[in-house]
């Protein structure tokens, strides 16, 4: 009996099938985006613990490949591939990942839009490369997931779809301008979809934080103690997943008292010039 291949390549992208450690029994899936760093990664190990099956999203095929091990190290189900949500390629590639999901026998019980880029310069400085690459990731990415995983969501009362939004998404920032119009589109896309979905008992919940300690746009993870931990947001988010099917968490706002950054200081610092 041969043994599985650590890795297949299937029409175009990387897939690596579950370890031979992955408990042999029926379980729900959570398909993570973004899932190689930051707080995609922290969640799937949360979820992991949890004991949830996970299908995992990331364009860093090296940090897709890095989780991947270490959650089937655990025991655990686990099937990724390497998608770049702003490629050509990525409706077509998203679609075969939802057919794949569908051949299993577990379902998929949420999704997780983690997946996410950022760019900070002038207006006048960002050019349309740019300007394309953050809408087409932060706001196209989790449409095209939504378009495909939507069908299987739906099959069963109690699904979930989880954006991680940002702070961005409700306060102006300066040399944002291409951010906070992905952010503010991405939480007016979640609150559309939730109407849409409602009458098939399809939850969806939007997470809006302040800075989180990770490596996001070029910054170092480790580096701003005092920022939110993605470890705190993973759990936060399993708690909105362990809701009962009924009871739907709409939206919830993060921050760190210790941040000097972020809207809720800046109005808290207007209270007290104008106090």
């Amino acid at each position: 009996m041969r043994a599985k291949p650590d890795r297949i390549t299937l029409q175009g992208f990387q897939y690596f099938p579950e370890g031979a450690g992955a408990l042999e029994i029926l379980r729900r899936f959570v398909l993570i985006t973004g899932a190689a760093a930051g707080i995609g990664r922290a969640t799937s190990r949360v979820l992991a613990r949890r004991g949830y099956a996970l299908a995992l999203l990331d364009r860093d095929g090296d940090g897709l490949e890095s989780v991947h091990d270490e959650i089937v190290r655990r025991g655990t189900t686990a099937l990724s591939w390497k998608v770049d949500l702003a490629a050509s390629s990525a409706d077509e590639q998203i679609a075969e990942i939802a057919s794949a999901l569908s051949g299993r026998p577990e379902r998929l019980a949420a999704v997780v839009n983690c997946a996410g880029v950022g760019g900070w310069n002038p207006v006048e400085k960002v050019t349309p490369d740019d300007w394309d690459r953050i809408i087409d990731v932060n706001l196209r990415g989790a449409f095209l997931v939504a378009r495909h995983m939507v069908p299987l969501l739906r099959t069963q009362t109690g699904g979930a779809f989880v954006v991680i939004a940002s702070d961005s998404a409700r306060w102006p920032f300066p040399d944002r301008t291409a951010y906070c119009a992905s952010k503010h589109g991405l939480v007016g896309f979640a609150d559309a979809l939730r109407e849409e979905l409602r009458p098939s008992g399809t939850r969806v919940s939007v997470l809006t934080m302040s800075r989180v300690d990770t490596g996001f746009n070029g910054g170092q993870a480790g580096s701003r103690p005092e920022a939110l931990r993605p470890e705190v947001v993973a759990g936060v988010v399993d708690f909105v997943l362990a809701q009962p099917p009924l009871v739907e968490i709409r939206e919830i706002s993060l921050t760190s008292v210790a941040s000097p950054f972020g809207p809720f200081t800046a109005v808290a610092q207007m209270g007290k010039s104008c106090g």
